[in-house]
């Protein structure tokens, strides 16, 4: 891990030679998981098509929500949040879902209890996501941009020194 203080000078990063391992593991939705998502998906297309020949610019947004939505929905659809047309308030429509119920989460929470001695950095852009599976496993330390400078460095060294070991993780910080 890189940390504040590893710069030893303009270009040069301190660098760990321990052993890194990457895994890329692709998960198919479980049914329920893939009608939220294409549901999701259809209602953001009529949106798009009822505001018609409208400008790149102003669809802009919408195309962005609608991909932020369906990565929302692929990982956890109980992290959605929706505006509600009448009261303008955001609500979580799928929020009622249990956690840990989906293909993903499933998966994650499933190679941890299968790996209790490996150590390894779990990224995720939802800080909802972290804090979730922060509380479904107590050996687990989260860094994002809620985390003190000081605290960080702290958690970086613990984690190095095998302290717990899962880091959970935003990519903001």
């Amino acid at each position: 891990l890189r940390k504040h203080g590893d710069i030893l000078d303009d270009k040069t990063v301190a660098v760990s030679n321990a052993k890194k391992e990457i895994e890329f593991t692709y998960i198919t939705l479980d049914t329920p998981q893939q009608k939220i998502y294409n549901d999701i998906k259809y209602f953001t297309r009529l949106k798009i098509e009822k505001l018609g020949k409208t400008e790149i610019k102003q669809l802009q947004p919408h195309i962005f929500a609608l991909l932020v939505r369906l990565a929302q929905a692929a990982l956890d659809p109980g992290i959605i949040a929706i505006e509600d047309e009448k009261t303008k308030e955001r609500v979580y429509p799928y929020k009622h879902l249990p956690w840990g119920s989906f293909s993903k989460n499933k998966w994650i929470l499933q190679f941890i209890e299968n790996n209790p001695d490996k150590r390894f950095i779990l990224w995720s852009p939802y800080t909802k996501i972290l804090d979730q599976l922060h509380s479904h496993y107590i050996r687990s330390e989260i860094i994002d941009g809620r985390t003190p400078i000081k605290k960080r460095n702290d958690i970086c060294e613990r984690f190095q020194a095998g302290g717990f070991n899962v880091l959970l993780a935003n990519p903001a910080i």
